[in-house]
């Protein structure tokens, strides 16, 4: 009898077609932590919250009184703050500063024009200061009220006389609300005007020598003082006494 022996092997291939990409689980996960740092994050937001709403619900302390603070800020009215600001001392104190400095510059740009130049010598040589005294403000230096600017405001002991600066005639003379006004025209375009006056010596159209009593000092307009306001004028443009008399 023969016998049919065959050693059959049977060996496992793969299909190169069928063959899928193998992903390592543990590659494809978030290596950060996922779903678990997010968990995390909204439970930190979460007690932030918690305490914002505590603190402020508090009727004492910092909380009651941030919850107020607010409630004001949120309900006073525009004009009311704004007006408190505006009616305050520093500002209204700003707000005349500037004044006088815009009167100031108004006045320097028009001296600096073409023409109005001023020289010392144009005025009279003899002039005189009208009052004795000391100077209380200056030229350009205006009160709360935008007067004297154009000029100087001359302290004096009490209701002394009154001098004019320099030979010319009296080509005004006008009772105001400060007192009495008098103008006096010295040629050359130069005049010089002298207030307020309690009484006065001299007439319209009267010639003076330098140094000639024109009247007496009166008191300041609400000052309960004796001053006198000089103001000097070169072709109808305010110029600093100081500059003109000698």
């Amino acid at each position: 009898m023969i016998e049919n022996r065959e050693l059959y092997s049977f060996e496992e291939t793969e299909d190169p077609a069928s063959t899928e990409p193998f992903e390592d689980e543990t590659l494809s996960e978030d290596p950060t932590g996922g779903s678990p740092k997010i968990l995390d994050q909204l439970i930190v937001a979460f007690l932030c919250l918690v305490l914002i709403l505590a603190f402020c619900r508090q009727e004492h302390g910092w909380g009651g009184w941030l919850r107020g603070r607010l409630h004001s800020a949120v309900n006073a009215s525009a004009d009311s703050t704004f007006g408190l600001l505006w009616n305050s001392d520093l500002v209204q104190s700003i707000a005349r500063n500037v004044n006088n400095l815009v009167r100031l510059e108004k006045i320097t740009r028009t001296l600096s024009r073409p023409g109005s130049a001023v020289k010392n010598d144009s005025f009279p040589a003899d002039s005189v200061w009208p009052v004795p005294g000391n100077i209380i403000k200056e030229y350009g230096e205006f009160d709360r009220n935008g007067a004297y600017g154009t000029g100087v405001l001359i302290d004096t002991p009490g209701q002394v006389r009154v001098m004019a600066v320099a030979s010319g005639t009296v080509s005004r003379i006008e009772q105001t609300g400060a007192g009495w006004l008098v103008e006096v025209d010295h040629g050359g375009a130069w005049r010089s005007t002298y207030l307020p006056l309690d009484r006065i010596q001299v007439r319209p159209n009267q010639a003076l020598q330098t140094g000639e009593i024109i009247g007496r000092v009166g008191l300041l307009t609400g000052g309960g003082r004796n001053a006198l306001f000089l103001e000097i004028k070169h072709n109808g443009q305010p110029v600093n006494p100081r500059t003109v008399i000698r």
